[in-house]
């Protein structure tokens, strides 16, 4: 019983979420109508500089997600700030209040391709805490969180590649609001 609810509650706020995402494109489509033929068009674009609240959904090439924040409050950040990765600032270049589209990043406009040099054996006498290393623990050395993938003989092997690193990401996203810069 417990696990049909732990499995239940993520799926009911992803589809409350997209209830409320889908009320409120409702409300802009509404409000352009009511302008008249054409007012999303004319609408200002997302340029840089601007502060844009967005929902997404964040999905790998072989769809599974891996962050959204449908159901919850946007996201909101500077275009052109280095707050976000790359890819998907330059993704929302364009895009006005109301609308929605599918990005495609590649690695080199998202955490970058996987780096073999990034995984590095640490002997686990220099690990704060090293006596209760496992496969799977997370450890911050260096300046980097890294991932500690194998353990043996008396040494941590530890991947400090981003998790997304190398990989492709597929963004669906929804421009809610754009404040102009300088407004």
């Amino acid at each position: 019983m417990r696990l049909a609810a732990a499995l239940l509650a993520p799926l009911l706020l992803l589809v409350f979420g997209c209830a409320q995402i889908q009320q409120e494109q409702k409300e802009i489509r509404q409000q352009a109508q009511n302008l008249g033929e054409g007012a999303l068009a004319s609408a200002p674009a997302v340029s840089k500089g601007d502060v844009v609240e967005v929902y997404y959904i964040g999905r790998l090439e072989n769809g599974s997600i891996f962050d959204s924040n449908t159901g919850g409050i946007p996201l909101e950040f500077e275009v052109g700030s280095g707050q976000m990765i790359a890819g998907f600032e330059a993704g929302l270049i364009g895009m006005r209040e109301g609308e929605k589209r599918q990005i495609r990043i590649l690695p080199s406009e998202a955490y970058g391709e996987r780096q073999e040099n990034k995984v590095v054996w640490i002997p686990i006498s220099q690990i704060e805490g090293g006596e209760k290393i496992a496969v799977g623990s997370s450890i911050y050395a260096g300046g980097q969180t890294g991932k500690v993938v194998d353990v043996a003989e008396g040494a941590a092997r530890v991947d400090f590649n981003h998790e997304l690193a190398g990989k492709t990401l597929v963004f669906d996203v929804w421009v809610r609001k754009i404040k102009k810069a300088g407004s």
